[in-house]
């Protein structure tokens, strides 16, 4: 699998232009491995810390605000996982911003994909991923 690093210089060179799709945001180690998140039934090894869609508009100007809203540098967060993660300290502590990466997948019905990449994480740990959660 291919990890895609926000701080990547090339970051939105890897991205297919144009198109939607969905994504799965995960905090990297030093060797470039997830960083495993525990869950309520259990340890995420694939370290899945949101899944989101860009239904409306262009996958990497979804990611442009995604960018923006996880990074220490930006006061906006027009993206609800970046929201998230910017009230949480101890969050951003544990998976700071220099770790966190992307995958995605280019689909013509993000929301449906997004919905059924939510709904196949729930019923393997028993909840959403730790930033979609509006908990």
């Amino acid at each position: 699998m291919r990890y895609l690093r926000f701080i990547d210089c090339d970051f939105f060179s890897h991205i297919v232009d144009n198109k939607k799709g969905v994504y799965k945001l995960y905090s990297l180690t030093d060797e470039g491995t997830p960083k495993p998140v525990n869950r309520i039934l259990g340890t995420d090894f694939e370290g899945v810390l949101y899944i989101g869609c860009s239904p409306d508009r262009p996958l990497q100007d979804r990611l442009k605000d995604a960018i923006k809203a996880f990074s220490p540098n930006y006061k906006s967060c027009p993206h609800s996982g970046g929201r998230k993660y910017s009230s949480m300290p101890k969050v951003q502590k544990a998976f700071p911003f220099q770790t966190l990466a992307i995958t995605y997948e280019i689909t013509d019905e993000p929301r449906k994909r997004e919905t059924e990449l939510i709904e196949e994480y729930c019923q393997i740990f028993g909840e959403e991923p730790p930033l979609n959660s509006s908990k």
